[in-house]
């Protein structure tokens, strides 16, 4: 599990790099249509093989409640939302500095969340990491 915990924060370090690099070129939105017609390409060749290879997809799909499909609905446009979000604080600020920021705003927000609604334990070395996360967040974003 440690080597997917890896090459999955690999994978997704490099991302916002990328993006700058593709967005001097493109806007956001001709970003954004690029970027899901090769997901949408990636995700129908997929669906394609399970369906064709006797996975239960389709069966899944139609199996689906009005408040699931509303959640996706919600969910895709969220993520359009905070695309845009993101790319303008990514072209207006240092990329490391705006992903490492967001990436300890989350995890608080998820301690907290998963706190207060899941009920979740958090020890207090994890509260002391969000701690030192947060002093070299401060850090490194000050200027002077």
């Amino acid at each position: 599990m440690n080597n997917l915990i890896i090459l999955f924060t690999l994978l997704k370090s490099l991302k916002p790099f990328m993006r700058k690099y593709v967005t001097t070129t493109l806007n956001i939105q001709e970003f954004l249509l690029v970027n899901n017609i090769f997901v949408t390409m990636i995700v129908g060749c997929i669906f394609g093989y399970n369906y064709f290879y006797g996975k239960e997809t389709y069966s899944n799909i139609k199996n689906l409640t009005y408040y699931q499909i509303g959640s996706i609905i919600l969910f895709s446009l969220l993520t359009i939302f905070s695309t845009f979000i993101f790319s303008k604080l990514e072209k207006d600020n240092n990329t490391t500095i705006t992903n490492i920021s967001i990436k300890l705003f989350s995890n608080i927000l998820f301690l907290i969340i998963g706190f207060t609604l899941f009920n979740e334990n958090i020890t207090e070395k994890q509260m002391i990491g969000l701690l030192f996360c947060g002093i070299g967040i401060y850090l490194t974003s000050n200027k002077n």
